[in-house]
């Protein structure tokens, strides 16, 4: 029994189905959301790049488990 892929995604309900407001509102909501959430999460990524005390910590200077030519 073989299903080509678009017989396998196709709809097989005849039904013609129409976007209302609500559709549209919660596209917009959803993309706003998208938007924020990536514009905070750039917004600290660009922060911690000009943190002072981002390396202060000896964890974050830590050179166990790398190799270096130096002893």
């Amino acid at each position: 029994m073989r299903v080509r892929w678009n017989q396998l995604f196709t709809s097989k309900v005849d039904a013609e189905v129409r976007w209302d407001r609500w559709d549209f509102v919660a596209l917009v909501l959803g993309l706003l959301a998208v938007i924020w959430v990536f514009a905070l999460k750039l917004k600290t990524f660009y922060d911690l790049g000009y943190t002072s005390d981002l390396f202060v910590n000896e964890a974050a200077t830590s050179r166990r488990g790398v190799c270096t030519l130096s002893p």
